[in-house]
């Protein structure tokens, strides 16, 4: 589903086809091998191999589960994308490989810009406090301590979390884990918005507020922005 378009650019460039292109996936496809439990392990009983895993002993060949298969589609520059589907049809699956955390078997995956993951409980240290954390996805992204510092006073303004930002975050609720991941995300400013049903937790005044920056974001800068879920508000 493709929404909004960013607006028409009054000026002609060789590289601006190249450009609006920010993901072009073809024919992408994620498998594993199908596994069962080892039935001779699990029946004994003072044994510690029982969680030992073993191929599928019925298949002739490789048996495989796929979580993605043949996927193909373009993104331009400035596209709201909403991708919809059931528990276990790949979403998540599919935002992972997005974000370059994961990587697929085969096919070609383009993508043209810097992208961030925003869902609950991704990228975040539980061990950490709320600062530490802004501070930290600073530091591994090479950002200098003046940039960190502006970036931590966007997150402080945006999240609201008050006295919660100098706790560890495993004290935290999964609505405050979702204003902090997002606050971050946010303030990073990347090309590419992947939004892994991170909106679903929390309050809707918040929502409401992450939904107004991003759009702004889409109509000034041309940010591109994925919505993944398994319903419709």
């Amino acid at each position: 589903v493709f929404l909004s378009p960013y607006p028409y650019y009054n000026f002609k460039s060789a590289f601006w086809p190249v450009l609006q292109k920010m993901i072009e996936i073809n024919r992408l496809t994620l498998s594993s091998p199908l596994l069962r439990p080892d039935l001779g392990e699990l029946a004994k009983p003072d044994t510690k191999k029982w969680t030992r895993l073993s191929p599928c002993p019925i298949c002739t060949s490789n048996l495989l589960i796929y979580a993605l298969k043949g996927v193909t589609f373009k993104v331009k520059k400035g596209d709201v994308v909403g991708i919809l589907g059931t528990n276990g049809s790949g979403k998540s699956t599919l935002s992972l490989l997005l974000s370059g955390i994961s990587e697929i078997n085969s096919g070609v995956m383009k993508i043209n810009g810097e992208q961030s993951l925003i869902a609950i409980n991704t990228g975040l240290n539980n061990q950490l406090t709320g600062l530490e954390n802004i501070n930290v996805k600073g530091a591994l992204m090479g950002l200098k301590k003046k940039r960190i510092q502006e970036i931590t006073n966007d997150v402080i303004d945006f999240a609201e979390l008050g006295d919660f930002l100098y706790q560890p975050v495993k004290k935290y609720s999964s609505g405050m884990k979702s204003r902090l991941g997002f606050s971050i995300s946010l303030a990073l400013n990347p090309d590419i918005f992947i939004v892994d049903e991170a909106l679903s937790v929390g309050d809707k005044g918040f929502a409401k507020k992450c939904m107004k920056r991003m759009m702004k974001l889409r109509d000034q800068e041309g940010k591109t922005i994925f919505f993944i879920s398994h319903s419709l508000p």
